[in-house]
C-alpha cells in the first residue's frame, strides 16, 4: 500500500500536463495504478442494472463496494420477508419471502471492460417454496399442477454471466454477453433490479408480457453502442423453466430477440424490443409467441445526490401474440420516491389482459380475453446500520377484475390484498460522475 502511494501522486501530476498539451494522447497508466472506474465510453456501472439492459445515468445504485487488485467488487441484495394476504375464494395467506443477492466483479483491460455477475435467490429453499398469494398472477415456469393467483419462487440461478465491452474507436464499442443464466436483449430491465420497482416485493401482473425472460438459461448477445444508444441482438433458450427451480434448464438456443435503447439525456432511458419464442409454454405444444415491448425510464436526483433522495419512474408496454389464440397486451406505470435513503414510497398502476386459459377457466371462457386493472401502493422505512439498511414495510393492492364472470370467481369485483414485511438492502452507493 505504501509503495503505491508515490505512483498515485505521480499519476495526479502527469494528468494536468497531458491536458495542457491538448489531451490528444491518453496518459499511460503507471505500474501499480488501476484503470479508471468508469467503463468504456465513460459509462457508469449504474446504467446497467442486470443483463445488458440500461437505465438512466442518474439512477441510484444500492450496494457495498471494495477494490482488490484493480477488480471493482460490488455486492448487492434485496430481501423481503413478511406476511402476505390475498382476500377472496382464490386468494390465500401466509408467511413468505422474496429475495435475491448479486456479486459483481469488473475490471478494465487495455481499454476494454470485463464484467462478471452472479445473482442467486433462496426463495425456493425458504418460505416461498410453494409460491406467494398474488391475485391474477400466472406462473413464470412449467409446473406439474396448474397454478394461478400465485407468484412462484425465482430460479436459484438468476444470472451467471460474462459481459465484455471493447472499444472500436473513441465513440463506438462492441459488447459480447455470454450467460448460462441471464437476460436476452428483450424488454426493460427486470422488475427485480430496476429502481422504479426496487421497493416492491411483487412482480407486475404484466410480467409475462414485459420482462418474463429476465431469467433465461442460455443466452448469447452481441451489441454495438455509443454513449447515447445501443443496438443488440440475442440468440437464447426460449423454453420455460421446469418444475425444479434449483437446477439449470439449459437447452439448444431456439429463440431470437433484438432491442434498441436510447439514453438521450442523463435522466432518461428509452427502449423498444421484440422477440420470437418457439413453444414457450409446454401446455400449448406447437404454439410460438411473438413478443413486443417498449418502455421509458426517468431518474431524477432530488437535491444533492449524496443525500440519497431520488425519484424513479417507468412506463412499460408489452404484448404477446401467439401463433394460435388471442393476443394479450399490458401496460404499467410505476414509481419509487426515495428520501434521504430512509423513506421509500412506491406505487404501480396496471392495465392488462388475461386469457381464460391463463386463468384456468373452463370452456367456453378459456378462449376469451378478460380486461384487468390493478393498483398497488406501499411504503418502507429503513434504518441505517452501516453496510445494511433493515426496513419495515407495508404494501396494499386492489385489482379490478372488470367483468361479472371473473367477479363471481374472485368473490368481488375488486379483490384486495396486502403484505407487511421486513426488508434488507445495502445503502445507496457513491458513484463517479458519468459525462454525456
Amino acid at each position: 500500500m505504501r509503495a503505491s502511494l508515490p505512483l498515485c501522486l505521480a499519476a495526479l501530476l502527469v494528468a494536468p500536463l497531458a491536458e495542457a498539451e491538448g489531451g490528444v494522447e491518453p496518459v499511460p497508466l503507471l505500474p501499480g495504478v488501476c484503470p479508471p472506474m468508469l467503463g468504456p465510453l465513460d459509462l457508469g456501472v449504474n446504467r446497467n442494472p442486470s443483463g445488458t439492459a440500461w437505465e438512466p445515468d442518474t439512477t441510484p445504485m444500492f450496494g457495498t463496494r471494495t477494490q482488490v487488485d484493480c477488480w471493482d467488487l460490488i455486492q448487492q441484495q434485496n430481501v423481503f420477508t413478511g406476511y402476505d394476504l390475498a382476500l377472496g375464494p382464490r386468494g390465500g395467506r401466509g408467511f413468505t419471502s422474496m429475495n435475491w443477492q448479486t456479486f459483481l466483479a469488473r475490471r478494465r483491460f487495455d481499454g476494454a471492460e470485463v464484467k462478471i455477475r452472479w445473482t442467486w435467490s433462496l426463495e425456493a429453499l425458504g418460505l416461498t417454496a410453494e409460491g406467494s398469494p398474488s391475485l391474477l398472477q400466472i406462473p413464470n415456469r412449467d409446473v406439474r399442477a396448474p397454478v394461478v393467483d400465485r407468484q412462484l419462487p425465482q430460479e436459484a440461478f438468476m444470472e451467471l454471466s460474462l459481459l465484455v465491452t471493447a472499444p472500436l474507436g473513441e465513440d463506438l464499442a462492441l459488447q459480447i454477453y455470454v450467460a448460462p443464466a441471464g437476460e436476452p436483449a428483450l424488454g426493460p430491465p427486470s422488475y427485480t433490479r430496476r429502481f422504479s420497482a426496487f421497493a416492491d416485493p411483487f412482480a407486475p401482473l404484466g410480467h409475462s408480457m414485459q420482462d418474463a425472460a429476465h431469467v433465461t438459461h442460455g443466452v448469447l448477445t452481441l451489441g454495438l453502442l455509443m454513449r447515447r444508444w445501443k443496438v443488440e441482438a440475442s440468440w437464447f433458450n426460449g423454453r420455460p423453466h421446469d418444475d425444479d427451480p434449483l437446477d439449470f434448464d439449459l437447452a439448444p438456443p431456439d429463440a431470437y430477440a433484438a432491442r434498441f435503447t436510447l439514453n438521450p439525456l442523463r435522466f432518461l432511458s428509452l427502449q423498444a424490443s421484440g422477440a420470437w419464442l418457439r413453444n414457450p409454454d409446454r401446455r400449448m405444444p406447437g404454439v410460438s409467441i411473438t413478443r413486443a415491448t417498449a418502455s421509458a425510464f426517468v431518474g431524477v436526483p432530488l437535491g444533492d445526490p449524496a443525500a440519497g433522495s431520488h425519484l424513479g419512474a417507468s412506463a412499460i408496454f408489452g404484448q404477446n401474440a401467439p401463433s394460435e389464440g388471442p393476443t394479450t397486451r399490458s401496460g404499467l406505470v410505476e414509481a419509487t420516491l426515495l428520501l434521504s435513503d430512509r423513506h421509500e414510497i412506491f406505487a404501480r398502476a396496471e392495465i392488462l389482459q388475461r386469457s381464460g386459459r391463463e386463468l384456468l377457466l373452463p370452456a367456453p371462457l378459456d378462449s376469451r380475453v378478460f380486461p384487468i386493472r390493478s393498483l398497488a401502493l406501499g411504503y418502507v422505512h429503513s434504518f441505517p446500520l452501516g453496510p445494511i439498511r433493515p426496513g419495515l414495510g407495508l404494501r396494499f393492492d386492489a385489482t379490478d377484475v372488470v367483468t361479472d364472470e371473473l367477479a363471481r370467481r374472485y368473490g368481488d369485483r375488486v379483490p384486495l390484498g396486502g403484505m407487511i414485511f421486513l426488508r434488507l438492502r445495502p445503502p445507496v452507493m457513491e458513484l463517479p460522475h458519468t459525462p454525456m
